[in-house]
């Protein structure tokens, strides 16, 4: 089935759901924020009235800027009114993404940016990022956060939060992984 028909078949979810979800991956950094901000993320992921676009701005910070994708995409500059969110299983052939970090990068280059040939023959090269083949993580951990192009340009799925994540189903065997999907409709 190709990517674009999944989607087709993908169930609706909101902005909120997507940040909710990315708030909950990025649990083990919260501890080192203020007890405020704490607080607030503590809130929105427990449904007590902190709302999730705010909760996240609080997690970047005043300073935030459009070197993160996930708020570059979400909520920056390259953010627009025009997206669809979906959360749909995505197969682990689609999935790229155009960097990680220096270290990192050059390697998933030479695979064109595919996580999966990356995954499957390099990762091992990188023991400090990936000891034992990863850390696989368990329920709702498991969630991607990705983007997908409009339907005329749809190539593949590019993760936006969770490469290490995706690295460690790969090769823990998944052939496919609970993304949820921020659409272009322009």
């Amino acid at each position: 089935m190709s990517l674009q028909d999944i989607l087709c078949n993908a169930s609706h979810i909101t902005l909120e759901d997507v940040l909710v979800q990315f708030l909950k991956s990025e649990s083990h950094h919260i501890a080192g924020l203020s007890g405020e901000i704490q607080q607030q993320i503590a809130n929105c992921l427990s449904g007590e009235g902190s709302d999730a676009v705010a909760a996240t701005r609080a997690y970047f910070g005043p300073s935030a800027s459009d070197d993160s994708p996930v708020y570059a995409r979400l909520l920056g500059t390259r953010s627009c009114k025009n997206y669809d969110y979906q959360h749909a299983e995505l197969p682990i052939e689609s999935l790229f993404t155009f960097g990680v970090n220096p270290k990192i990068n050059l390697a998933l280059e030479s695979f064109r940016w595919n996580i999966k040939e990356f995954a499957l023959q390099a990762a091992h090269c990188f023991p400090d990022e990936f000891p034992n083949g990863g850390s696989v993580p368990q329920g709702e951990l498991r969630n991607l956060i990705t983007v997908v192009a409009s339907d005329n340009r749809i190539r593949g799925a590019e993760v936006i939060d969770g490469f290490h994540r995706a690295v460690a189903l790969i090769l823990a065997g998944e052939r496919s992984i609970p993304s949820f999907v921020v659409r272009s409709n322009e």
